[in-house]
């Protein structure tokens, strides 16, 4: 007897195969795609800094790029001593690739007093001569990889640190 078609067992064996299959390559490329994530992530942070640069020379007037820990975006707004206002107008607002936060911000705090109180403020500035304040932003992606990023304030030049593991609450 000749049979011309597939049991329904073999096409349950084949299917299985395929998820398998289809299982381990999304799990090979999760992390290559997650460290890219990250690379992308440095870029935009690179580009945001460079931007605010050239915006505080170009405008003859400080620059701030308000960086907070755990989040994705960042935002860049003319800076002014009396501290943030509630008028968004000037304010550009930069989201970081998906799965990617600001892990850690090392710049000096400022903290501007008021009518209200203190208030302590994390912001690079960007000052109208080329210069800015030195500063150090780790980005972390969701497997627990971090890059550090070191603005260096007289020249504004930004050096990396390799992708490395983020334990707890330390930089890579």
């Amino acid at each position: 007897m000749r049979r011309s078609a597939f049991t329904l067992l073999e096409l349950l064996i084949v299917v299985a195969l395929v998820v398998v299959l289809v299982s381990a390559t999304i799990i090979t490329l999760r992390a290559p795609l997650s460290a890219q994530r990250l690379r992308t992530g440095c870029d935009v942070l690179r580009t945001t800094l460079a931007n605010a640069r050239n915006h505080a020379i170009r405008h003859r007037r400080a620059y701030a790029v308000a960086v907070q820990a755990d989040s994705d975006s960042l935002s860049v707004a003319p800076w002014s001593p009396i501290g943030p206002t509630q008028d968004t107008a000037g304010v550009e607002t930069i989201s970081l690739p998906e799965g990617i936060v600001v892990h850690q911000l090392s710049v000096p705090t400022l903290t501007l007093n008021d009518a209200v109180g203190a208030t302590e403020l994390q912001q690079i500035l960007f000052y109208p001569d080329g210069t800015s304040m030195d500063a150090s932003v780790t980005l972390r992606n969701e497997n627990s990889e971090g890059i550090r990023i070191q603005l260096h304030g007289i020249t504004c030049s930004c050096s990396l640190g390799g992708i490395g593991s983020i334990e707890s609450n330390s930089p890579p």
